[in-house]
Parts: C-alpha cells; structure tokens; sequence
C-alpha cells in the first residue's frame, strides 16, 4: 500500500510517500481501507518533533473515515470513523490507504453503511485520498 510516512522528526520536508506492507491487524482489532483523512495542526506538530510520544519512522494521521476490510465478521464492510489515541504517535496512523485501529475504542465509531459522506460534513478540513499524488478537498 502507499503511504506518507518520516523516519525522523524535525520538518515537513521529511515526509515520504512510499510503497509499506499491508498492515495485518492483531486479535481485537480492525483494518480499515481509509477513504479519508485529516490534516491536523497535530500532525504538523509531530513530523516537526513537537509531540513528545511519537516513535519513528511513522505514518502520521489521527482523524479517518472509512470501511472495515478485515476483522470480525460483524463489523466487515461498516462504515466508520475514529480519532485520537496514540495514532499517528505511537502507531501508525491515517495517512495511507489502510489503518488498524482497536475494534472496540471509543475512538472507533460505526456510522449507517454507505453514509461515510456525513462524517466528512464535519468540522475538520478532510482531504480524500486520491493516488497521493493529489487530494480534492471534500
């Protein structure tokens, strides 16, 4: 999968978009196939070295919106967003195109199926992904 991705802290000129293994989630948690994501002024703050807890290298990104592809069976194909926690600090986080997150953080929320489009009407300035190599703000 691609990905924005540091390997050390200190400027925004440190980002890379690169080719990483799709993350496999462990027992309790979810992949999501990220259809959107947010830029933060916490994100900038941790590629600068500004948030304390962050462990590299790293993919940055806390807020998301997207579909569960794999996990328990009774959360495949939701729709759902999340933020918060340790994303993009301590674990990868939103800027690529999959995400494991916990399956039952209250950071994770399930919307109604195919209503992903109401969470992106939300305060925060989402861009969607498309082939990082451009975003359209949504």
């Amino acid at each position: 999968m691609r990905a924005l991705k540091f390997h050390q802290t200190g400027s925004l000129d440190d980002l890379r978009i690169e080719d990483v293994p799709l993350p496999t989630p462990d027992e309790g948690e979810v992949l999501v196939q990220v259809k959107a994501a947010a830029i933060n002024p916490s994100d900038i703050k941790n590629v600068q070295g500004k948030m304390h807890e962050t462990t590299v290298p790293r993919i940055p990104g806390r807020d998301f919106a997207g579909i569960v592809a794999n996990g328990p069976d009774d959360l495949l194909g939701q729709s759902v967003f999340g933020s918060g926690g340790n994303l993009g600090f301590g674990r990868d986080g939103s800027h690529a195109e999959y995400l494991v997150v916990p399956a039952e953080s209250g950071r994770f929320r399930g919307v109604e199926p195919g209503k992903v489009s109401r969470c992106l009407n939300h305060q925060y300035l989402l861009l969607q992904f498309i082939n990082f190599a451009s975003y359209s703000v949504t």
